[in-house]
């Protein structure tokens, strides 16, 4: 899983949004499995779920990029200094608290984001 997402999205293919859509829903399904996923398995998807969380305005992958983190966060210690050392943190704050006037500021996005810091 670690390379897949990341070649998709570096390669420029991600400007599709229904193949984003598909890749983040993906992620979301295999992080949010019983028992998680080893977090070295998917440590590399962090950064692009930090990207992806910073600077997509659609709002089903926002919200599966949250819900993605919020699972992710429900596993152990070792998760959790991943989840931070990938500075996820300030992105979810920026769309709780926008600081660019562009960002969509939807309930919905707004929910996933508060869940997903409450877990870290």
């Amino acid at each position: 899983m670690n390379g897949i997402i990341e070649n998709i999205i570096s390669a420029g293919v991600a400007r599709c949004m229904p193949l984003l859509r598909t890749c983040t829903w993906v992620l979301l399904c295999f992080c949010c499995d019983n028992p998680l996923p080893d977090i070295h398995k998917i440590s590399g998807c962090l950064k692009i779920l930090a990207q992806i969380i910073e600077g997509v305005e659609d709002e089903k992958v926002l919200i599966d990029a949250c819900c993605t983190v919020a699972c992710i966060a429900t596993g152990p210690a070792e998760n959790h200094i991943a989840l931070l050392n990938s500075y996820i943190h300030p992105n979810l704050i920026r769309r709780i608290y926008p600081t660019n006037p562009t960002m969509t500021m939807m309930p919905s996005i707004i929910t996933a984001a508060i869940t997903a810091l409450s877990n870290l």
